[in-house]
């Protein structure tokens, strides 16, 4: 699929850029190294009117070490982090995570802003970033904030970024010497997205579709790339709020696109209901748009994803679950 028409801006100050995304508002999306908005226009899952190319716009591209900490500007590429030796002595944990993005050509394309403002929870930055308690320097039309990392993300795919706004850099507090670490990722294959380790799957998933085909696919997706997940079926709205209370899933998948069924209300009933502030729910649909994935998510979805599901994807996402579910008891 090719990606929907659009007007090109390269702009190469930051107040021209912002002076255009304040114009232009949600008609605007800002572009790095286009390792995540590029896919997705191409999928048709964003259509703006304008691409605002920043890449000119050198001030961002800084990486600068001082006894305050790391500051990594927003054009900073994992190219750039991974091939800094002083980068490598001032924070190696960063460092070594940065080696496990993706595959080579994507690291000298993808950038720390890029993937901060993307928010995939199964990204290498973002985590680091809320791990470290980094901060995130925003800019916008009423100038900069500082946002600290754990408050940045308010949920997977989304940020706390205003129409108007850009991240300029983020920024890591100093390394402490004395400090243990290890960074370790599981994945399919070597660059593919990460998946959980074993003892952060959820034990128990149940799979919402009027389908009993559907369901049992999803559910044996699911048992092959996590075989001590347990699976649950149900066929409705109603018998899903039953299975809830008796088989009490740390997770849960929903079809949206149940025939005769309003598959956002059924979403936001079940969300609603007591003790399921825990459970992590990811619904699919057959049409992945920018505004049903806002519908969905205000429904009270944590995480959205489109047909054919992406077996990787879909094992990610429900991997979270686990580690909300630990949280609250």
């Amino acid at each position: 699929m090719k990606a929907p028409s659009f007007d090109y801006v390269r702009p190469d100050r930051l107040e021209t850029a912002i002076e255009f995304l304040t114009e232009h508002g949600d008609d605007a999306k800002v572009i790095a190294g286009g390792q995540s908005l590029v896919p997705m226009l191409a999928f048709r899952l964003a259509a703006p009117r304008f691409l605002v190319d920043i890449g000119r716009i050198s001030e961002l591209r800084r990486i600068a070490i001082d006894t305050g900490g790391i500051r990594l500007g927003a054009l900073a590429r994992w190219r750039d982090i991974e091939r800094n030796e002083e980068l490598r002595r001032a924070h190696p944990l960063l460092v070594e995570a940065i080696r496990h993005v993706a595959h080579y050509q994507i690291r000298n394309r993808g950038t720390v802003g890029g993937s901060l403002a993307h928010a995939d929870p199964a990204a290498e930055m973002p985590g680091i970033a809320v791990t470290c308690e980094a901060k995130v320097v925003i800019a916008g039309r009423k100038g900069q904030r500082v946002v600290p990392a754990a408050e940045f993300f308010t949920g997977a795919l989304t940020t706390a970024l205003q129409p108007d706004e850009l991240i300029v850099e983020v920024r890591l507090p100093p390394w402490n010497p004395n400090r243990r670490w290890a960074f370790m990722e599981f994945a399919r294959r070597r660059g593919a997205t990460p998946v959980p380790r074993q003892s952060g799957r959820p034990d128990r998933v149940l799979v919402v579709d009027d389908d009993p085909q559907i369901c049992r696919s999803i559910a044996d997706m699911i048992r092959r790339h996590a075989p001590n997940v347990e699976t649950e079926i149900a066929r409705d709205g109603f018998e899903a709020g039953a299975k809830v209370e008796s088989f009490r899933p740390h997770a849960l998948v929903l079809d949206l696109m149940m025939p005769g069924m309003d598959g956002f209300e059924v979403c936001r009933k079940l969300r609603e209901r007591p003790g399921l502030n825990h459970v992590r729910i990811v619904a699919i649909t057959g049409f992945l748009s920018e505004d049903n994935l806002k519908r969905v998510l205000a429904a009270g979805a944590d995480a959205c994803l489109g047909k054919p599901l992406d077996s990787e994807r879909l094992v990610a996402e429900l991997g979270l679950a686990a580690q909300a579910a630990d949280a609250a008891k």
